[in-house]
């Protein structure tokens, strides 16, 4: 069973759009903090999707391509982020509670909008995700390599959510 929390910033910025925050500056934000904390165990490039799959030729593999904390300490991250904001690309796995995560992102102006427990399958992860055989067994391999919590971007950041077991 697994808990799958989904935090936005829709409401808070559809009444006030000053308030809106950089996705880019969020998920560099995010992963200063992971790297800080030395909370982040690793990362999980989502495979592309079959559709795109023919267009690579035998380019393309369908496991998730795996990154190390050190390889994002190693410099700059600019690409890696670019990455994330394209939406349900890359899992993180962490050592960081659901508790300091949520609390993290609610500092950025994030409020919960959504809670719910079920098996994988039917997590709400999957409502907004363009990949979903991709992202499913990326989140299963995450899951099997062990960590506290995953946390997973959306296209702009927005929404993230976070999966962790109960």
């Amino acid at each position: 069973m697994l808990q799958t929390i989904e935090l936005s910033d829709e409401e808070l910025t559809s009444s006030s759009p000053e308030l809106a925050v950089d996705s880019l500056a969020l998920i560099r934000k995010f992963l200063m903090w992971q790297l800080g904390a030395s909370h982040l165990k690793f990362g999980l490039i989502v495979p592309r999707s079959d559709i795109v799959k023919p267009l690579l030729g035998n380019h393309s593999s369908d496991l998730p391509r795996i990154f190390l904390p050190g390889y994002l300490a190693t410099g700059d991250n600019h690409e890696m982020i670019q990455f994330c904001r394209k939406g349900f690309s890359v899992v993180y796995s962490s050592m960081s509670s659901e508790r300091e995560m949520t609390d993290f992102f609610r500092k950025s102006h994030y409020a919960v909008v959504g809670d719910a427990f079920s098996d994988l399958t039917e997590s709400t992860i999957f409502d907004g995700a363009w990949n979903k055989p991709q992202l499913l067994s990326t989140l299963k391999i995450a899951l099997d390599l062990g960590g506290k919590t995953l946390c997973c971007f959306a296209h702009d950041a927005d929404p993230i959510d976070i999966v962790t077991r109960c």
